[in-house]
């Protein structure tokens, strides 16, 4: 025997921990099924989001209403000391007043004159081309144009269209255009009412230490949706009213009508002004060359400050859409969503802008950015 002590127990090295191969598969299993759920659940997500792209879109209407009523409110509760929500429904009420008062009073008239508008629309093509006809620089501008073509497809009345399917359609079209309008006016006044019940909705989908910065982009979204409005109705406001003004004095017909039309136009910025230079224009012709020259020069003349001196000092402190996403945003929801995609690109555009600068650039990257944040 020897003489040393042994332990009872002699310790041995802990084994190294291991995975048996059913836990590694089961691992990567779940982990698969996660990323494929994640990518159905963001395909049936896209899905939705086309089908009901349309519904979307007057929802994000109807809030930029909502924003358009409170800014009207806050402005009257300054005056008169009323609570919020009596507050909320005067405006209202004074705003579908107004409306039924214009349509009620000068919508006959108005019509009348965009029907005249439409109907002689083709006898003002031929005109403007038998004018331009006259001058050489007006026949070099006429060959680069596809004059002929276009006016061999206008319609001359003599063909055979199916008036009751024509009937039916234009109905079908007034319908969807008035249930998409009060739909708007529903739900803008509905959000306008209470705000604070649908903003903390939202929030509290947020955990908590998010919170704080979900409020700063709302207020902050506010803001510039707010700010763009004042300016674009500023906009709409000056152009259509200098348009009229242009027309009338220099005694083009259906002065009225094509302000309208142009001040509606003013809603999308850049290709709205581009647009409606081309029926002012042919107006004008009818009346003479030197005529059309004239209103096409002030006409331009009254864009250019309205779009690079007035609008900008009005928007400067709220947000400032460089003119290439403007245009590229018009372009996009344009092509997949029509008319009323072009319409509300803008507001959408700025939306992104605000929510990319406080949430990514600024909280994110941690640059400096000053976005406007309450709203007073």
């Amino acid at each position: 025997m020897s003489d040393i002590d042994l332990p009872e127990e002699i310790p041995t090295q802990p084994e190294k921990e291991t995975y048996p191969y059913n836990r590694i598969q089961e691992s990567f299993l779940r982990r698969t099924l996660i990323t494929i759920g994640i990518l159905a659940l963001t395909v049936v997500g896209l899905w939705v989001l086309w089908i009901g792209l349309e519904v979307v879109l007057l929802v994000f209407g109807g809030i930029l209403f909502a924003v358009f009523l409170r800014a009207a409110t806050q402005g009257l509760k300054r005056v008169t000391k009323l609570p919020d929500k009596p507050a909320v429904i005067i405006v209202s009420l004074l705003f579908v007043a107004l409306l039924i008062g214009i349509f009620w009073l000068i919508g006959p008239q108005i019509s009348a004159q965009f029907g005249d508008l439409s109907e002689s629309f083709t006898d003002i093509a031929i005109q403007a081309v038998e004018t331009l006809l006259m001058y050489e620089w007006g026949q070099q501008v006429l060959d680069l144009l596809p004059i002929e073509e276009t006016l061999t497809t206008l319609p001359t009345g003599e063909a055979d269209i199916g008036i009751f399917s024509t009937i039916t359609g234009v109905f079908s079209q007034t319908l969807d255009a008035l249930s998409s309008i009060l739909l708007v006016l529903g739900i803008g006044f509905f959000f306008a009412l209470d705000p604070g019940l649908y903003m903390r909705g939202l929030v509290m989908l947020f955990p908590h230490s998010k919170r704080e910065l979900v409020w700063e982009v709302l207020r902050a979204e506010e803001y510039a949706l707010r700010g763009w409005l004042l300016g674009t109705f500023i906009s709409m406001v000056m152009i259509g009213g200098t348009t009229m003004l242009i027309l009338w004095a220099f005694g083009v017909p259906l002065a009225v009508p094509m302000g309208l039309a142009i001040a509606i136009l003013e809603f999308v910025p850049i290709i709205g002004p581009i647009v409606g230079t081309i029926p002012v224009v042919l107006l004008a012709l009818t009346v003479g060359p030197d005529t059309a020259l004239w209103v096409f020069f002030i006409y331009f003349a009254a864009q250019f400050i309205e779009g690079n001196i007035i609008v900008p000092l009005i928007l400067q402190k709220t947000v400032e859409l460089p003119p290439v996403i403007t245009v590229t945003a018009q372009i996009l929801f344009g092509i997949f969503a029509g008319t009323l995609g072009v319409l509300l690109a803008t507001p959408i555009a700025a939306v992104v802008m605000v929510f990319i600068q406080v949430v990514y650039i600024r909280n994110l990257l941690g640059d400096p950015v000053e976005v406007k944040k309450t709203v007073n």
